[in-house]
């Protein structure tokens, strides 16, 4: 099963509204629970696992384990526990939209919400432009062993600052220049042209996106109904 793509960037605003509304209980289990379930059905079995092995690891530290210890050290851990399980959702979210859908979908589903061209091309040059850092960084380390510098993850420890400028600079002369030809490519595919786009695959909302737009919204309806009440 794979939403489309509207669907998907509705449920992480949906995710963001349960963040600032800081729903606990069975709405966080809930939530947690079906997004897994989503990484399941589109055939991603273990960020699923991954997920809810997170949040079961952090629900233990918050509710089992901190509630009986004291201490500033235990303190800031139950901290980190309770921000990371009322975050959690928007990673997953973040996550299945990103794993489960190209950018050129991306992209073509935004103009179906009219967004603006400008706005598209930052977020196509932004898209293709993530995971060359990886690569870059992956580069950087090679040529720093080859020339027997930080060759092990020890000498990362015990020299940082040197390490962070080592890699920082090269990284940040690269980056502009990738940044730089990634936008030349993606005006040379005419992505600021006012023509009409045509696409390969139609987007179109199926029941399954109909079913869940609706559960989203019945969530926030009955959550801002309590609230009034």
């Amino acid at each position: 099963m794979n939403l489309d793509v509207r669907t998907k960037v509705l449920l992480l605003l949906f995710t963001n509204y349960l963040l600032l509304n800081r729903l606990t209980g069975i709405w966080e289990w809930a939530s947690v629970s079906g997004l897994a379930l989503l990484f399941l059905f589109a055939g991603k079995k273990r960020k699923a696992i991954v997920y809810s092995v997170i949040f079961i690891v952090l629900f233990i530290l918050d509710e089992l384990v901190m509630i009986h210890t004291s201490g500033k050290a235990l303190s800031f851990l139950s901290m980190l526990a309770i921000g990371g399980r009322l975050m959690l959702p928007c990673f997953m979210a973040g996550s299945y939209l990103l794993s489960t859908s190209s950018v050129s979908a991306m992209l073509h589903a935004l103009r179906k919400w009219r967004v603006p061209e400008p706005v598209l091309l930052t977020f196509a040059v932004m898209m293709r432009f993530l995971p060359t850092i990886k690569e870059e960084y992956a580069t950087i380390r090679q040529s720093l062993r080859l020339r027997g510098v930080f060759v092990s993850g020890w000498d990362i420890v015990k020299r940082p600052a040197a390490f962070f400028e080592y890699v920082t600079v090269p990284l940040l002369m690269s980056a502009g220049r990738t940044a730089q030809d990634l936008t030349i490519a993606t005006l040379t595919k005419a992505i600021g042209s006012k023509a009409p786009r045509t696409a390969y695959r139609e987007p179109r909302w199926r029941a399954t996106d109909w079913c869940l737009c609706v559960m989203l919204m019945s969530v926030v309806v009955v959550w801002e109904w309590r609230k009034w009440q």
